[in-house]
């Protein structure tokens, strides 16, 4: 999954991720296993100040791996329905989404990334990133995200929750999706940036801008 994640990361990085926020830091990872790449590689790009937080049905070796970088593991899987089957191997107790983002305390409420491996029916994130859903409520606010989709698991209800949510961030211009990749076996990764909510726009936005214009006055 880390050369998947790479290849939609790595391009997008000089966009947005060489912004340094003003404020505490804040990784949210939701179902990303035992890819200590993916830590490793997120450690070089975000600054020392990012605190992760990590959500996994799978205690080890995702509890190593978030402690390792100073971070905090919550053995969970965030899924809404109770009925749902656990993983194999899982030994976790159950938390939906809501108790989930309500146990990851931050400043201002604010998730500069969020990273998930959505397995297909998990896609209650997807609602949960509408205008007026689960985050809204929440008063949480989403700055960027990288998502990898395995398309080809999810049935016909969350493949339109997904296009749903797609429209509903072009139409509200809350998000702007970069380097969106789809793979012969129809897993998607996408890189999304928060355009709307001012408080992203201060923290990454303005930095950027102010950046390439230094770096056109330089060439001039």
């Amino acid at each position: 999954m880390i050369k998947q994640y790479q290849r939609c990361f790595a391009e997008t990085v000089d966009q947005a991720t060489v912004s340094t926020p003003p404020e505490t830091c804040a990784v949210v990872m939701l179902g990303i296993d035992n890819e200590v790449k993916t830590v490793t590689e997120l450690q070089k790009i975000f600054p020392k100040k990012c605190i992760y937080f990590g959500g996994n049905p799978f205690h080890e070796p995702s509890r190593t791996l978030m402690e390792a970088v100073g971070g905090k593991f919550i053995e969970t899987e965030t899924i809404t329905s109770d009925e749902e089957k656990r993983p194999k191997g899982a030994r976790n107790r159950r938390m939906n989404l809501k108790q989930f983002t309500e146990s990851v305390q931050v400043s201002g409420n604010i998730f500069d990334w969020l990273f998930a491996d959505n397995e297909g029916e998990k896609t209650d994130l997807f609602s949960a990133l509408m205008k007026g859903g689960l985050f809204d409520v929440l008063h949480v606010t989403v700055c960027q995200m990288n998502m990898e989709l395995d398309f080809w698991k999810m049935g016909l209800a969350e493949k339109e929750t997904f296009v749903n949510f797609l429209l509903d961030a072009s139409w509200n211009e809350r998000y702007v999706f970069l380097k969106l990749r789809y793979s012969q076996k129809a897993t998607i990764s996408f890189f999304g940036l928060n355009i709307q909510d001012e408080a992203c726009r201060e923290r990454y936005w303005l930095d950027i801008i102010h950046k390439r214009l230094s770096a056109e006055n330089k060439t001039v």
